[in-house]
């Protein structure tokens, strides 16, 4: 099997190049046949040749002999079936859409090799249209893989412009040429664990710092996931029964929750910042030195530590470390005050 998207199905051009090889053959039969039968040069044969197929009526170059009138006429009457196959083949390619889709085809493959920092998402579902209908809305650039001809289908329909590879997620090559090196992070969302595994497993020999997301629906496979080096794994029927429960004994809590995490257009945003991403003068300072709140109106909820603590509703005392994350709340413009404040 071949991996790469501009050699699938919408690109076979094989009646395209018959109709062009019978073209061929049929100009050098018929050059050959004159230049054998009536003993013209070639540019005299050639000529014949051209004028006989095109059936253009023109002045022949000298007068045919008896045998070279029916060589003519054989060649007129084979140039007619040619130039049917020909247009029908030319129609079927056109008509049929088959040179637009390569086309288009021939664009995503330079789109996808200029990708940077992008996710890369493996098998089409109805977790990963969730998904990817999230990242569209952040703008966040994304190309799936998915080797179900029908499902690439039913995802170009949602995503038009949206970036596709025809082929196997657990392909190292396939892995590459979605530019793994380059991407932000992958997503596995496939509804077989052993291959959520096998891609969880290509994907960190390739990628080691890769942030790798994979979806299981079985909890023993969790640790085989961990493993096989995912940094994070989800369980989506688990999920929807916590969800449930809290949403019995803690409505109001768990509305507010999926307000500010679903709710595209919501105002209150959750936002997560790095120490790397912070200006050196907030380095290893409290929370009280940086004064954040004073200065955007955020609120710091959470810091995540080094170690993968959370220190929740932490004290002003609090120093934000190497390696810890910033988890804040807030209005839109106070986050984007609190990443313009922090230098982001």
């Amino acid at each position: 099997m071949n991996y790469l998207p501009d050699i699938s199905a919408f690109s076979n051009t094989i009646n395209i190049r018959n109709a062009f090889m019978l073209v061929i053959a049929t100009i050098t039969v018929s050059t050959i046949g004159y230049m054998v039968i009536e003993g013209y040069t070639l540019l005299e044969a050639f000529y014949m040749t051209v004028i006989t197929i095109s059936t253009v009526g023109y002045t022949e170059v000298r007068t045919l002999t008896d045998a070279g009138r029916l060589f003519s006429a054989i060649m007129i009457l084979i140039n007619i079936g040619v130039v049917a196959y020909t247009v029908s083949a030319f129609m079927d390619y056109t008509v049929n859409g088959k040179f637009f889709k390569k086309f288009n085809l021939l664009r995503m493959k330079e789109k996808i090799q200029k990708l940077r920092d992008h996710i890369i998402i493996c098998g089409y579902s109805k977790v990963a249209e969730e998904t990817m209908q999230n990242f569209a809305s952040m703008n966040q650039p994304m190309v799936l893989i998915e080797r179900d001809a029908d499902k690439i289908e039913e995802y170009v329909k949602h995503h038009p412009k949206g970036l596709f590879i025809e082929a196997d997620a657990s392909a190292d090559e396939v892995l590459e040429y979605a530019q793994i090196h380059k991407a932000k992070a992958l997503i596995t969302a496939i509804s077989d664990d052993s291959e959520n595994i096998f891609i969880t497993l290509s994907a960190r020999q390739l990628c080691p710092t890769l942030n790798i997301v994979a979806r299981t629906a079985d909890a023993k496979t969790e640790q085989k996931l961990i493993k096989a080096g995912a940094d994070h794994i989800l369980m989506p029927e688990i999920i929807a029964g916590f969800y449930m429960a809290q949403l019995v004994n803690k409505p109001g809590a768990v509305e507010f929750f999926t307000h500010i995490t679903n709710k595209l257009d919501a105002d209150v945003l959750i936002e997560e910042i790095e120490y790397k991403e912070v200006k050196p003068d907030f380095h290893d300072k409290s929370l009280r030195e940086i004064d954040l709140q004073n200065q955007t109106g955020a609120n710091i909820i959470a810091i995540l530590t080094e170690d993968g603590e959370y220190i929740v509703n932490p004290a002003e005392d609090t120093v934000f470390h190497h390696d810890s994350k910033l988890i804040a709340l807030g209005t839109e413009h106070q986050i984007k005050e609190l990443r313009r404040y922090c230098g982001c």
